[in-house]
């Protein structure tokens, strides 16, 4: 049994090996001149204290497992100190990542929650962020550029892509670059650093965030897509500034990030989680959702619902314009108690909209249709 009685182990030898797992409080090991550090593999280290891992320019320290293919375990739980590394196959298994962006360090492959630059890494899901997606090919794009090589996810659905250079408020997509395949999904962010880490994917999305200060726009999205890749274009599809978002496939905007299209928003479904402001510009979607701490502004002319709606919480802004529910098809609709300026039903055939919740209607209610029915377990009018 190893007890660190709150002391610091210094590792001066060269090419040393650590075998087993054990639990230290400073862990120190720096050097001059470029060596390696090799940790059992499946093995876990972990650092109460000080972690202080350092080589020099030109001269790096090497962290490697005893058994490439198989990752070593960190769990550095107190300050870190790193410069001039080289990691391979190494799981960080604290809840924060370790952050290498400008210590000179590089990866060579196979790391899990470390951050260097020039690299990508995040997690990629069926869902929205409960099932992962392992064994899928994904793929980054720099300012609509060609294309990374594809890195496969592993049996948690992480990702790590590289072979790019990425500097702050380059516009970001990564995407699951499957060909034929059935799995399809984009995320375009706004980089803020050299390498990110936290780019989800999620199955039929397209994520739009930012990590940049300000906002994310249909010019950030007319960018991102100029790579002509199919499976992006699987997703959505720019024509000049208008944003379709493709039959069955879904608009996401990310918690934390501000969605400002500068263009209409037409297609499929709208989740919004964030910030979205349609300001001047149409919005005519499938289904529409709204989750609690979300804001939604809509369109000073008319926002066309054919699905459900789904206002979980969150503020929304009815900017002085028309929400209209058409067919094809019934649906429930749940306003989550909001104003609205004007709400028109028009529809073509019999049709059924199910209200689950209040509405408040400050301007006009337009019934224009053949057939028409509202339900509600406790009308109000």
């Amino acid at each position: 049994t190893f007890t660190h009685n709150s002391g610091t182990v210094i590792f001066d030898g060269a090419n040393q090996i650590i075998s087993g797992s054990t639990t230290f409080n400073n862990f120190t090991k720096t050097v001059t001149a470029a060596d390696t550090l090799t940790f059992a593999a499946s093995s876990t280290q972990t650092i109460a204290g000080t972690m202080t891992l350092q080589g020099a320019a030109g001269q790096l320290l090497s962290l490697r497992s005893s058994i490439p293919g198989t990752q070593w375990n960190i769990d550095p739980q107190g300050t870190r100190t790193i410069a001039y590394l080289d990691v391979q196959y190494s799981n960080n298994a604290n809840v924060a990542l370790i952050n290498a962006l400008g210590t000179g360090s590089v990866s060579s492959g196979n790391n899990t929650n470390w951050l260097f630059d020039n690299e990508v890494s995040g997690h990629v899901y069926s869902d929205e962020g409960v099932t992962v997606l392992p064994s899928v090919n994904v793929s980054v794009s720099i300012n609509g550029g060609a294309p990374s090589l594809s890195f496969g996810t592993d049996a948690s659905g992480a990702y790590t892509a590289s072979g790019f250079t990425l500097v702050s408020g380059d516009v970001v997509t990564v995407y699951l670059n499957t060909n034929a395949g059935a799995e399809k999904g984009v995320t375009v962010t706004i980089s803020n650093a050299t390498g990110l880490s936290g780019i989800d994917i999620y199955q039929n999305h397209l994520i739009v965030r930012h990590e940049a200060a300000g906002s994310i726009t249909n010019t950030h999205l007319d960018t991102a897509n100029n790579s002509g890749d199919t499976d992006i274009s699987a997703i959505y599809t720019m024509s000049g500034l208008n944003l379709t978002i493709l039959s069955g496939k879904e608009l996401f905007v990310w918690a934390g990030s501000t969605y400002i299209p500068g263009g209409t928003v037409s297609g499929g479904d709208v989740d919004v989680r964030g910030t979205m402001s349609m300001q001047g510009n149409n919005l005519t979607i499938t289904n529409f959702a709204m989750s609690a701490g979300s804001t939604f502004t809509a369109p000073t002319g008319n926002m066309q619902i054919s699905g459900n709606v789904a206002i979980g919480g969150g503020t929304f802004n009815h900017n002085s314009g028309t929400v209209t529910l058409v067919d094809p098809t019934a649906a429930s609709i749940n306003f989550g108690g909001v104003t609205l300026n004007h709400l028109t039903f028009s529809t073509g055939s019999t049709t059924t909209k199910t209200f689950t919740g209040d509405v408040t209607i400050a301007g006009d209610l337009i019934v224009a249709g053949v057939d028409f029915s509202v339900k509600h377990p406790a009308p109000r009018f």
